[in-house]
């Protein structure tokens, strides 16, 4: 048998966990940058919070003081974010 040439040596086995993770990487049509800004939008604006997410983080122990402080957080830095994105937008 021959050796792999550069190409085969640098792909990952088939059906491999790998494999998967290039695919998509080398997917045409910018499906990598939609699918990381999905998810990185989903942590800031669509994540959940709301009643049910607070009655199930009650129904599991954690403190009233605590869910509201990271609440409030989480509040604080939308307001920053905000506020940022204004003052870049007008020093631009």
């Amino acid at each position: 048998a021959s050796a792999p040439t550069t190409a085969e040596a640098a792909e990952p086995p088939k059906g491999s966990f790998g494999e998967g993770w290039v695919t998509w990487f080398r997917h045409s049509g910018g499906v990598p940058v939609v699918t990381v800004s999905y998810a990185l939008l989903y942590f800031t604006a669509l994540s959940p919070h709301g009643v049910v997410l607070l009655a199930f983080l009650a129904g599991q122990g954690v403190s009233p003081a605590m869910i509201s402080l990271f609440t409030a957080s989480g509040a604080a830095a939308g307001v920053v974010g905000v506020t940022v994105f204004e003052y870049a937008i007008t020093c631009a």
